[in-house]
């Protein structure tokens, strides 16, 4: 499992060169699943950085470790939206904010030390295979912290997980996407 999360990181394809053949809107991660998001005529964003796994031995246990849980579940599982699809998600939130996740509006900002996290299953499985967190940090409305996190709940990668950031800037919730909808 631990591989897995690892893997994850590795394998973000985070950092190199967007093919030409590429679509706009993929800049090196897959295909965007918010494709429409991206016009035509807007540039190609700049590619981030990969993001770089942090060797087992040296890694530390999350400061929100212990916080997991006192997290409750949301009632949703879906594909993710990360990793090309390849996985389905579900969601854990900070029991307090649960309620207001669930009816996000423009104006609903989540206070200093709010964690999210986005577990990772195979399709069908209960199993998770990995691990993304994020929790809201004193300043902006959309300032947030994002971690990849391994089976012993600690920090997998935390550097240059700069597109976790552009993507969440760009929710329209204050880093936030909400609850999807399943057409």
């Amino acid at each position: 499992m631990v591989v897995a999360a690892v893997a994850l990181v590795a394998t973000g394809g985070c950092g190199e060169a967007r093919p030409a053949s590429s679509p706009v809107g993929d800049d090196g991660w897959g295909p965007s699943l918010r494709g429409q998001t991206f016009a035509a005529a807007e540039p190609t964003l700049p590619t981030a950085p990969r993001a770089r796994p942090i060797p087992a031995d040296q890694r530390a246990r999350w400061a929100h470790a212990d916080s997991i849980a006192h997290l409750v579940d949301l009632e949703v599982r879906g594909p993710s939206e990360h990793d090309d699809a390849r996985y389905e998600r579900t969601l854990r939130i900070s029991a307090a904010q649960a309620e207001a996740y669930r009816h996000l509006t423009l104006g609903t900002v989540m206070p200093t030390g709010t964690v999210i996290v986005q577990r990772h299953h195979e399709p069908s499985s209960e199993e998770v295979t990995g691990r993304y967190a994020m929790v809201k940090v004193e300043g902006e409305p959309d300032a947030w912290t994002f971690v990849v996190l391994d089976q012993a709940m600690r920090v997998a990668a935390d550097e240059q997980l700069t597109l976790c950031g552009r993507c969440h800037g760009d929710a329209p919730f204050h880093g936030l996407f909400g609850i999807p909808t399943l057409d």
